[in-house]
């Protein structure tokens, strides 16, 4: 994914990366940003045309369409390791991407939750947060806590 290289710094070594391992299991409220359909078909694009160079180009419109859409359950899987390697700061969770409207193909790619009380009080420089909505492209999009469940 191009976005990436131009603004990620060197990643950590694993023992500078930030872990949350007592990440609970029944989390009522997430804090991070919404993934949409739009932004997920513009990364699958990218993910795409870099397993797979100029194969985009050679199809129809609507076959590349169906091509990257087909791709986008590995686009979403990408957004959590773009995001690590880019920032390397950032808490690591086990559960980092919520599905919040499968109608919309909404997700949330998840900061920090109030599953525990480290995961709710993990530190996020507000600088990192400018960093990922940057390298998304959601930079009106403000990262804050949203309701979530269904959490077993």
């Amino acid at each position: 994914m191009s976005h990436s290289d131009a603004a990620c710094p060197s990643v950590s070594p694993p023992s500078q990366q930030v872990l949350v391992p007592n990440q609970g299991k029944h989390p009522t409220r997430a804090y991070g940003v919404l993934l949409d359909a739009e932004r997920i078909h513009y990364w699958g694009t990218q993910l795409y045309n870099k397993v797979f160079p100029g194969e985009l180009e050679r199809m129809s419109p609507e076959k590349a369409r169906e091509a990257v859409f087909d791709i986008r359950g590995a686009t979403v899987a990408e957004f959590p390791r773009l995001v690590y390697d880019a920032f390397p700061n950032i808490p690591r969770l086990r559960r980092n991407l919520i599905l919040m409207d499968d109608l919309e193909y909404m997700w949330l790619l998840v900061l920090k939750d109030n599953s525990t009380y480290s995961c709710r009080h993990a530190y996020l420089d507000p600088e990192d947060v400018i960093g990922i909505k940057k390298l998304l492209g959601l930079r009106r999009q403000a990262a804050k806590w949203h309701h979530v469940s269904g959490y077993d």
